[in-house]
């Protein structure tokens, strides 16, 4: 992505999260900064200087109460998530703003909207049982699966697994997608944790909120977010070699800040 571009997503991003942030305490909802944005209100008060998106996660609680809040997000903002968008290809949920776009050229015949956008993920509470954990990775798994429908594969064994995907309808894989990640966020037995994937482990303190500057604002961080950032990154606060500092474009992205991809 060009210097100019990425200056200028990013305060796009910074527009989007400021509302977000903003809906979040008008509707007592909470959110924590994770990632890359967690990182770079460590390191950097603000962005990694060569990333490109923001990252947020929500209990699945406050998270189930945000898509029924869908209706009542400014008109300038869309939420987009398995719910309303059919071909979605992510079992999270996004915030794009209208009237802009920013999408992979490699990912440009999605069949949907692609406005500039933050990320928002569930934290899924993880079962206390071993039944309950199998199950927990197995409709996670699914779901991820089914979400990936249309993404054109580029090795056999994707290949084959993009075949068996196509013996299903997009419609009929929405719906499996739907339905697994519904009985993740309505899970209501005994769990020890919240979870973003099977792998991540979130103690208490994780949920402690503080916060951390971001570009100049204030935004919500888990108290606990430096065994979190350990677990992620190893030793965080050191800088990655130049070679490895790039964000999730990497140049091959399409980007307009005026219109809509299919206007």
């Amino acid at each position: 992505m060009k210097n100019e571009d990425l200056k200028k997503v990013k305060e796009i991003e910074l527009e989007i999260m400021d509302f977000f942030d903003d809906f979040c305490k008008s509707h007592d909802l909470t959110y924590y900064m994770v990632y890359g944005t967690l990182l770079g209100a460590v390191r950097h008060s603000g962005f990694i200087p060569w990333d490109d998106d923001i990252d947020v996660a929500m209990t699945c609680e406050d998270y189930l109460k945000l898509l029924n809040l869908e209706q009542e997000i400014s008109p300038k903002y869309y939420l987009q998530n398995v719910n309303n968008t059919t071909a979605c290809t992510y079992i999270f949920s996004k915030i794009r703003k209208k009237h802009t776009t920013m999408v992979e050229k490699e990912l440009n015949y999605l069949p949907f909207k692609k406005g500039i956008n933050i990320d928002i993920f569930p934290l899924f509470k993880y079962p206390k049982s071993k039944w309950g954990r199998i199950l927990f990775q197995k409709r996670l798994r699914i779901a991820g699966l089914f979400v990936n429908r249309e993404i054109k594969p580029t090795n056999f064994k994707g290949k084959i697994i993009y075949f068996f995907l196509h013996l299903f309808t997009l419609k009929k894989a929405n719906k499996i997608a739907r339905n697994n990640i519904d009985k993740l966020l309505h899970y209501n037995k005994e769990f020890t944790e919240y979870r973003m994937v099977p792998s991540e482990s979130l103690g208490k303190d994780w949920f402690k909120k503080i916060e951390l500057s971001f570009e100049g604002r204030n935004y919500t961080a888990p108290k606990g977010y430096e065994k979190y950032l350990e677990n992620e990154y190893g030793d965080y606060m050191t800088l990655p070699p130049v070679n490895e500092r790039y964000g999730h474009g990497m140049g091959n992205l399409i980007i307009d800040y005026n219109k809509d991809y299919d206007e």
